[in-house]
């Protein structure tokens, strides 16, 4: 009896080790296929390259959004200060000519 239950021991042990292997190796097996390999050393300087200028060409683009902003802003202003000038010129326009005609009214009369 006591053979058997040494032997049924060993038994569940090295099913136990290749159960643990197998899931060791079913781990590796998935953690490959989930992992792409890393790019050729070739590749990789060739993505830096590029990475290198899009920040430029961004950079570039940020510099004439800001610009393009700062004379969107300039230009309200100045319409701002048109629009201004243009309301006072036509409140004295209308005077003058409220006071054109008064004259001529009296000319005529």
């Amino acid at each position: 009896r006591g053979a058997e239950l040494e032997a049924e021991r060993r038994r569940l042990e090295a099913e136990c080790r290749e159960e643990a292997e197998r899931r060791r190796l079913e781990a590796e097996r998935q953690e490959a296929v989930a992992a792409p390999p890393p790019p050729p050393p070739a590749e990789l300087a060739e993505l830096r390259a590029l990475n290198a200028q899009l920040v430029e060409r961004l950079s570039g683009e940020r510099a004439g959004r800001t610009q393009t902003r700062q004379s969107l802003e300039a230009a309200s202003q100045e319409n701002e200060v048109l629009s201004s000038r243009i309301g006072r010129l036509s409140e004295q326009l209308f005077e003058l000519a409220s006071a054109n005609d008064e004259l001529q009214e009296r000319l005529v009369a």
